[in-house]
């Protein structure tokens, strides 16, 4: 069985992550609400078919599926690789959280640097699962997930002699944490009224990150903003989340 470690997730200004209690959990069975379900989102094919068949036999404990309803996201988790690209010369290009993603949205990337999985957790991800992980493996990883705080298996594997560094969108333009997050789902087609509702904020606050993500990134309208974010990574994803309405809609 592949060691769980779970951490509490430190202020992104903190240099380190401390590792709270690494356990080796048992997997559990006999949950009274039924299997969970995962997506895998923008993900290769490959990869997609492989994961089905790892879970396939242990499908009264998880199914994996492309949507799922709000109803049902407490006990959904979305897998998504925020390396999906190799790092070169030390440094390795993170793509960000998918915005709107219903559940617990878990990094699952075969790039398992210690450097590279503190950067996933400080950036939003509420878990890192290795590729590398067998299917039992995984299923003991995801039902941990379900009910623990930020689980990483396996292990990180040490940065080595030279150091990581982990670049995210928006980082040069320094864009703040929920700049990122207004940006991403602008780039989606959420309204100005959704993302206040989906972030608990007021419509004020929404417009008030708007203008000045907007200032940083040199772009003055929606669309110049949706074409930027597409450039940089923020795109739509493979799965489909949510959907949000279009219709009328004209915004800044």
């Amino acid at each position: 069985m592949t060691a769980l470690e779970t951490r509490e997730r430190p202020p992104r200004s903190s240099s380190s992550l401390a590792v709270q209690s690494p356990a080796c959990l048992t997997p559990q069975t006999g949950f009274s609400a039924g299997p969970l379900t995962v997506t895998l989102v923008n993900e290769c094919e490959v990869v997609t078919h492989g994961v089905r068949r790892l879970l396939q036999p242990f499908s009264d404990r998880v199914r994996v599926t492309d949507e799922v309803g709000a109803s049902e996201a407490a006990r959904h988790i979305v897998l998504f690789d925020c390396f999906p690209v190799p790092g070169r010369i030390g440094t390795v290009v993170a793509k960000p959280r998918p915005a709107y993603a219903r559940g617990r949205v878990v990094a699952y990337s075969w790039e398992t640097r210690a450097a590279c999985v503190d950067a996933a957790l400080r950036s939003g991800f509420e878990g890192f699962l290795g590729k590398s992980l067998t299917g039992s493996e995984l299923v003991a990883a995801l039902e941990a997930v379900v009910t623990s705080s930020n689980v990483v298996s396996p292990p990180p594997e040490p940065d080595g002699a030279d150091p990581v560094r982990v670049v995210w969108p928006g980082e040069e333009q320094h864009l703040t944490a929920r700049e990122t997050e207004v940006i991403g789902l602008i780039t989606h087609g959420v309204s100005n009224a959704e993302i206040a509702a989906f972030l608990h904020l007021s419509h004020n606050s929404i417009k008030s990150y708007v203008r000045s993500a907007y200032r940083k990134l040199g772009v003055s309208t929606r669309a110049q903003a949706v074409l930027w974010g597409i450039a940089h990574g923020f795109g739509p994803d493979r799965a489909t989340l949510v959907e949000p309405r279009t219709e009328g809609r004209h915004e800044c």
